[in-house]
C-alpha cells in the first residue's frame, strides 16, 4: 500500500492514503482515520512512501467518499469480491483500500458488478497497526516535524517517490483523475450489459470441415477447408467491444445451420449494437455465385444469405434487434423448369443473455413478385464455464418460389415451395487453453410441392468437424 505526503507549504502536510481526485479536490484518508480535502492547486509538493500495512484503524467519515463494491461471477452467481476504495489503477488491475484495512489488487477482467454505498457509517478496520510509524520528511523538509502514529514500536518510513514538478504532480492527479472516472463509468453503464464483456479479447484460426451441406455451399461456392479467422476485442467491463469473422462456419443469424464462408462483424457500445455480413464469394466468383439448375435436386428449393445488415438496442440482460438490410439467393427447380430470386428478408428478434446462457429468438419474411421467404429460428447457448459451449438451434423456413423459367424452356412457369424444419447442435470444448475442438449435427426436415401439386417429404443428415487454435 501506497500512503502520500501532501505538501501545501513548507511543513505543512497531510500524510494518509488518496481515495478520490477530482478536477479540483483531492480526498485524503489521514493518519487519525478522517477524509480530508485538499485543494488541488495548494500543492506544492508529493511523497510516496511504501508499507506494507495501512497505519490507520478506522474512517470516521465514509460520507464523503463512497464505498465501492465490486461483484464478481463464481460457482454460478454473483458474490462480492471486495468492499472499499478504489486506490490505485493500471491498464488491467484496479487496487482497492478493502474494509479489512488492507491492500486488494483484482483484475479488471474479474469485475462483473460495481455498486456504491453512499449512506455507510463510520468503518472500523479489522486489521489494526501493532506497531508506530514516523514518516520522514523529504530532504527539501527534513528540518519539519515528523508526523507519527499511534503504537509502541516506532519504525521509521522514507519516501521512495518525490515530485517537486507542479506538471508532474497535476499528471498523477489526472491519472488517479481517470481511474475513478472509469469505475465511475463501469457503475452508470452496467445496464447496457448482460454481462461485463460480451466479447473478450482473443483470435483464433480455425477450420471447418461439413458432410450434407445444401444451402452454405453450392457448385461454385465452397464452405470446406476455408480457414475461419475469429478476432474479439473489448475496451474493458462494459465498454467497447467488437466481433470480427472471415473464413467459413456457422451462422447463427442465418437461415440455414450450416457453415457458409462469411466476413462478419458485430460491434456493442453501450445500449447499441451493430451487425454486418457479406459473402466474399460474391466478390470471388461474380456472376456465378447464384444458384444453378444442377445445384438443385430435380425437385427442390434452396436459400442462403448473402448480406446482412442488422442493428438493436440493448438494456440489461435483453436486446431488441432489426435486420432491416440484406439479400438472400434463392431459387427452385422442378425437373426441367428452375428459376432464381434474390429477396430481401428482413427480420426481427431479441436476445436474451445471462451469464452462462442465452436465447436468440428472431424471425423474417420477405417477398419479390410471387416469390417469398417466411424464417423463425431460435438459438439457445449455454456455456459451462471457459471450457465448453453449447448451441441448440431450432429453424422453421418457408421457400416459395413462383416465377417465369429460363428461355430454354420458353418460359414456363415453376412453381416449387419448400417447407422445412430443422433441428441443428453445436458443441465446442477448449484443450489445454489454446485448442478448440467442435462438433455439429443437424437434421432438416423437408416437404416439398412442385408445380404439379405432388408433393414429397424427405429428411436431410448433415454434420461437421471443427478445429482451432487460439492466440
Amino acid at each position: 500500500m501506497n500512503l502520500h505526503s501532501l505538501y501545501t507549504a513548507s511543513c505543512q502536510r497531510e500524510v494518509g492514503i488518496i481515495l478520490n481526485v477530482s478536477s479540483q479536490q483531492v480526498f485524503l484518508l489521514n493518519l487519525q482515520g478522517t477524509i480530508v480535502t485538499l485543494p488541488r492547486y495548494e500543492i506544492i509538493y508529493f511523497a510516496t512512501y511504501p508499507l506494507d500495512i495501512v497505519p490507520m484503524g478506522k474512517v470516521s467519515n465514509p460520507e464523503l467518499v463512497p464505498i465501492i463494491e465490486i461483484k464478481t461471477w463464481r460457482q454460478n452467481q454473483l458474490q462480492p469480491l471486495v468492499r472499499g476504495w478504489p486506490v490505485d489503477f493500471s491498464q488491467d488491475k484496479i487496487s482497492f483500500l478493502s474494509l479489512r484495512g488492507s491492500e486488494v489488487v483484482i483484475d479488471r477482467s474479474s469485475i462483473w458488478g460495481v455498486e456504491s454505498d453512499r449512506s455507510a457509517k463510520a468503518q472500523e478496520f479489522s486489521a489494526r497497526p501493532s506497531n508506530s510509524y514516523d514518516f520522514v520528511h523529504p530532504y527539501a523538509f527534513a528540518d519539519c516535524p515528523v508526523a507519527k502514529t499511534d503504537g509502541n514500536r516506532p519504525v521509521k518510513v522514507f519516501p521512495q517517490q518525490l515530485l517537486s514538478d507542479p506538471v508532474a504532480i497535476k499528471r498523477e492527479f489526472d491519472r488517479l483523475v481517470q481511474g475513478h472516472e472509469v469505475v465511475r463509468k463501469y457503475e452508470s453503464d452496467q445496464q447496457f450489459y448482460p454481462v461485463p464483456e460480451v466479447y473478450g479479447n482473443a483470435t483464433s484460426l480455425g477450420l471447418w470441415t461439413s458432410a450434407g451441406s445444401r444451402y452454405g455451399a453450392s457448385g461454385n461456392r465452397k464452405n470446406n477447408f476455408t480457414p475461419l479467422l475469429t478476432n474479439d476485442f473489448s475496451s474493458g467491463p462494459f465498454g467497447f467491444q467488437s466481433h470480427f469473422e472471415t473464413g467459413s462456419g456457422p451462422m447463427l443469424f442465418s437461415l440455414h445451420e450450416e457453415a457458409q464462408t462469411q466476413v462478419y462483424y458485430r460491434m456493442k457500445a453501450d445500449y447499441f449494437h451493430f451487425s454486418a455480413m457479406l459473402d466474399p464469394n460474391l466478390i470471388l466468383v461474380g456472376k456465378r455465385y447464384k444458384w444453378l439448375a444442377p445445384d438443385l435436386d430435380g425437385q427442390d428449393a434452396r436459400a442462403n444469405d448473402s448480406a446482412f445488415l442488422e442493428f438493436g438496442f440493448d438494456y440489461g440482460a435483453l436486446a431488441l434487434e432489426l435486420g432491416i438490410g440484406g439479400a438472400t439467393n434463392a431459387a427452385g427447380r422442378d425437373g426441367d423448369l428452375f428459376a432464381m430470386k434474390t429477396i430481401n428478408l428482413p427480420r426481427f428478434g431479441f436476445r436474451y443473455q445471462k451469464p452462462n446462457w442465452n436465447l436468440h429468438v428472431f424471425a423474417g419474411s420477405g417477398s419479390k413478385d410471387d416469390s417469398s421467404l417466411e424464417l423463425l429460428r431460435a438459438n439457445f447457448e449455454f456455456n459451462n464455464g471457459k471450457d465448453q459451449r453449447y448451441v441448440v438451434s431450432l429453424i422453421k423456413r418457408d421457400i416459395k418460389i413462383d416465377s417465369a423459367s429460363g428461355p430454354e424452356t420458353n418460359y414456363a412457369r415453376v412453381r416449387v415451395n419448400s417447407e422445412a424444419q430443422t433441428a441443428a447442435a453445436y458443441a465446442y470444448f477448449r484443450y489445454r487453453t489454446r485448442y478448440w475442438f467442435g462438433v455439429s449435427g443437424s437434421a432438416e426436415s423437408n416437404e416439398i410441392t412442385a408445380t404439379n401439386g405432388q408433393s414429397k417429404k424427405h429428411i436431410y443428415p448433415k454434420g461437421g468437424v471443427f478445429l482451432s487454435l487460439g492466440f
